[in-house]
């Protein structure tokens, strides 16, 4: 007689730049006065999605929509970016040119941008390098929307460094920090140069803490963060690798209401902070976790217990 062998099921994880479908469960006001939708996602967690970015949106209670995961930071928690009522992602739109605007402050790409307006009235800047097309005030033109988040469109950003395609994604590899920039959006980035000697960017806010200065030579390794998204640098941290078991303090601890599972504020013997999510609360003040990878600068720490 044949053995009937039961399957356990494997517990759903939404995956960055993926699209799903969601509830829409309840609107509720949070302590600091923020309005909140309640979404029901299809791995049965619950998720907030702040109601101040979609005014134009018209999300109400008990309705389906779609939901990009655009992003998953470094403590689990998810980011979600409802699928726009009007633009979409990589196409192409067409809009009027507001105004044309000349600026020598940008270390990044060109110094002439422009504004338009999008659907609901609200500027969008970006690099005249980026049209194909003659450039005047009042000029009809088509524009590629590169991203939306939080309710706001991007258009594809000018640059002038080489792409990691080239660098071979899981190997390792020396890189040079050749000088720190402004982009034109104010944000600072490392200007880094492989062994070929082409350059690429590092957001300055993910690795601050490691030091970085002109002249300074790191290993990294090309990763993807998630599957579709393009490849991209990760330096090694100076203090742990994946595997590494690290024992932890618990500071603080708070029910997450909408995920029902704890948040748990922690920090390691250098000082830095944490947040690890828990399916149940902790009952001691030390905690030992294990590293499961480095991201954007920060170790993702997974409670051993888990494992």
């Amino acid at each position: 007689m044949a053995l009937s062998i039961k399957k356990t099921p494997v517990a759903m994880k939404l995956e960055e730049g993926r699209y799903y479908t969601f509830k829409t469960v309840k609107t509720i006001t949070l302590p600091d006065s923020s309005e909140n939708i309640v979404l029901l996602g299809p791995d049965a967690k619950k998720y907030l999605l702040p109601l101040s970015y979609y005014a134009n949106y018209s999300l109400k209670e008990k309705q389906e929509i779609t939901c990009k995961v655009d992003k998953i930071n470094c403590s689990g928690k998810v980011f979600l970016e409802p699928t726009h009522p009007f633009y979409k992602e990589n196409e192409y739109y067409s809009f009027f040119i507001d105004s044309v605007n000349h600026s020598d402050e940008s270390q990044l790409g060109k110094s002439i941008t422009f504004t338009v307006l999008d659907v609901f009235g609200d500027h969008v800047t970006g690099n005249v390098d980026t049209l194909d097309e003659t450039y005047k005030e009042g000029s009809e033109v088509k524009i590629k929307i590169e991203r939306i988040s939080k309710g706001r469109i991007h258009f594809s950003k000018l640059s002038s460094r080489e792409p990691v395609n080239d660098l071979t994604e899981g190997q390792i590899y020396d890189f040079t920090v050749k000088a720190t920039v402004k982009g034109e959006e104010g944000d600072e980035f490392y200007i880094v140069s492989d062994k070929f000697n082409k350059e690429h960017q590092l957001p300055v806010r993910y690795y601050s803490h490691y030091g970085f200065k002109t002249g300074t030579i790191f290993r990294g390794r090309i990763i993807r963060y998630s599957s579709g998204s393009q490849k991209t640098i990760e330096p090694e941290n100076p203090w742990y690798a994946p595997g590494d078991v690290v024992e932890v303090t618990v500071e603080n601890i708070e029910y997450n209401e909408a995920e029902n599972n704890f948040i748990a504020e922690v920090y390691d013997n250098k000082g830095f902070l944490y947040l690890v999510r828990m399916p149940e609360k902790p009952v001691n003040q030390s905690l030992r976790c294990s590293v499961l990878k480095i991201r954007k600068g920060r170790p993702v720490l997974i409670p051993l217990d888990e494992q």
